[in-house]
């Protein structure tokens, strides 16, 4: 049995729960408590859109979300984990196409000088530290 850990709301309130999912059914429990059992003919998990499932059994609906929703779609995709949305570039207000600027993905911007500052810093005092533990282990 797959166990996904998640939200479910009931009643406004957004409650802790486990799921279990194999195939003969769904197991929901929430504080080691078993909330409901249900066989893959009394129930059915649908995607909702951004996370979001619905859990429909015994003429109720629940909103699940899991904590990690990639994983939990795969699994009730049979093995296939959905490709993230992909997103379109719309007009702006001039009803022209704003033009989008790429860069070679090997290219990499030059730090900020702050950063560079604190690297310094920290390699040079990672450094006497080290130096002054060699010269405690010696002497």
């Amino acid at each position: 049995m797959s166990i996904y850990d998640g939200v479910v709301t009931i009643d406004e309130d957004d409650v802790q729960v486990i799921l279990g999912v194999d195939e003969d059914g769904i197991r929901l429990s929430a504080g080691g408590l078993e909330i409901g059992e249900w066989t893959p003919e009394d129930c059915s998990i649908d995607a909702a859109g951004d996370g979001v499932f619905t859990i429909t059994a015994e003429n109720e609906t629940l909103t699940f979300v899991p904590n990690n929703p990639r994983t939990f779609a795969a699994a009730v995709n049979g093995g296939s984990i959905p490709d993230p949305p992909v997103t379109t570039t719309l007009e702006d207000s001039t009803g022209e196409t704003p033009t989008m600027v790429t860069s070679d993905s090997n290219e990499v911007p030059d730090p900020k000088p702050a950063t560079m500052i604190v690297f310094y810093a920290l390699a040079a005092i990672t450094g006497v530290l080290g130096l002054w533990a060699l010269i405690s282990i010696i002497f």
